[in-house]
């Protein structure tokens, strides 16, 4: 894999906090003046049933922090989601597309998925497919800030606190990204915080106002938002897109089959997920003894056991597979899943995917039918590939097709008779073996003076 060094950013960035909704529209106008906007959603859970808590906007020198626990301001950030011109640099943007449209009827459009681009990327390279974390890309893409800010620490820690300090008053922050310490705050309303930072991680306050105010949690919001567009850049470069249109593309597939994804549970009721019931389940990741998928609900499945696990060989992570529940975990959060139809299924190795056994009464039935297709669906079916009657045929040659035209009697004679029991007579243009030569060969010009002489030691 290639690593490079990217442009960075600017070595002090304006964290803004938008709780009202006569800022967010400022904000909100300030980003529609721009052509390419990185979104973060952050919720309790965020999906269908969840809560949505907060949303990051970064540009290249401000980072937005918006309260959108409050509904005012997350439908007032729909004029910018689903705004066509605008692109929106997301990293895993399927639960957040789905929580846009069924609470606020709003679809996200022109999104470019980071997480399914490296995804494209690594399918381009014939390599195995999987949704990479955040932190992966930004080390993979941007060593430099990876190691400088310790990124897979910032944007994974949770560890609560018993004692989380009060909330300043300030609205306005500073983030400061150099290794020189912060400058002293020359007034109440403004505040520079270090990223490199060694004091401890405060709990997770319910409330944005409280929760997104405290340094720590300031920087890990910023770090969440401020690469996503580095990322981008290097990962157009790479996968050979430098408009993003095959991005955009593939992300809206995604988005649109996820959302569409168990319908008809109404709930995050993990009761109505009853035994033997018919869902779908896009993968996540997949693991030497479990499996993942996410159902478009609270709930994740889960596939443990090794019998059932070989029934998902064909499916790669961001595929929708059709699944049955076996039952719930005993912490709730959990839906052990199944194959649907499992009993019947096989691993075809031919085309490299499970299939489906066909019924007893539908093989007596298409036995009995042999000349009909549905005996020849039966055999490609069953042999993994057509069968010599059912190949394409290719277009016979018009001058063998004119020499068998019916009103030709009978076929031309040949212009060159053999002699029975001997070789044939020289011509010209003949290819003659030079005796003692070693198979090397000449071509005849003329024939020779005896007409059944054909040893090639004639001179001529």
């Amino acid at each position: 894999m290639i690593r490079r060094r990217s442009m960075l950013f600017s070595a002090r960035l304006s964290i803004r906090q938008i709780d009202s909704v006569s800022e967010c529209r400022d904000a909100v106008g300030v980003l529609e003046r721009h052509s390419a906007v990185a979104l973060h959603f952050e919720g309790a859970p965020l999906g269908r049933f969840g809560r949505l808590l907060s949303v990051q906007a970064a540009l290249p020198s401000t980072v937005f922090v918006f309260d959108a626990s409050k509904g005012e301001i997350a439908r007032c950030l729909c004029r910018v989601l689903s705004n066509r011109e605008i692109l929106k640099v997301v990293h895993d943007s399927r639960d957040a597309a789905s929580h846009v449209l069924h609470h606020y009827g709003a679809t996200m459009q022109s999104v470019y998925d980071t997480q399914l681009a490296y995804a494209l990327l690594l399918e381009r390279r014939n390599l195995i497919p999987y949704l990479a974390p955040l932190s992966e890309l930004v080390k993979l893409y941007l060593p430099a800030v990876f190691i400088k800010h310790r990124i897979d620490r910032l944007l994974s820690f949770a560890s609560p606190s018993p004692i989380a300090p009060p909330p300043p008053s300030a609205d306005t922050h500073h983030f400061s990204l150099d290794d020189s310490p912060a400058p002293t705050p020359t007034s109440t309303s403004t505040t520079t915080i270090s990223s490199s930072s060694n004091e401890s991680h405060p709990a997770h306050i319910p409330g944005m106002s409280c929760h997104m105010a405290q340094p720590l949690l300031l920087a890990q919001a910023a770090h969440r938002v401020i690469h996503l567009q580095a990322v981008m850049r290097a990962l157009a470069i790479d996968i050979g897109d430098p408009t993003g249109d095959a991005v955009v593309h593939r992300t809206a597939q995604a988005c649109a089959s996820y959302l569409g994804l168990n319908g008809d549970l109404r709930s995050a009721d993990p009761r109505q997920l009853q035994y033997g019931k018919h869902i779908d389940a896009m993968m996540v990741s997949r693991h030497s003894g479990a499996a993942f998928f996410r159902l478009n609900a609270p709930m994740r499945g889960v596939v443990t056991s090794d019998d059932s696990l070989r029934h998902f060989d064909d499916v790669m992570p961001g595929d929708v597979a059709a699944c049955e529940v076996r039952g719930l975990t005993s912490c709730g959060q959990f839906v052990q899943l199944e194959r649907r139809n499992a009993a019947n299924l096989f691993y075809d190795l031919r085309q490299q995917k499970v299939r489906e056994l066909p019924s007893l009464e539908e093989a007596q039935q298409r036995r009995s039918q042999p000349d009909d297709s549905s005996h020849r669906e039966l055999s490609q079916l069953l042999l993994g590939r057509k069968m010599m009657g059912d190949r394409p045929q290719t277009p016979p040659n018009p001058k063998v097709r004119k020499l068998l035209h019916p009103a030709i009697e009978k076929l031309p004679k040949q212009t060159r008779e053999k002699r029975s029991g001997s070789a044939p007579q020289p011509y010209l243009g003949q290819r003659v073996y030079k005796a003692g030569k070693r198979g090397a060969f000449k071509i005849r010009t003329r024939l020779p003076r005896k007409t059944h002489d054909d040893d090639g030691r004639n001179k001529f």
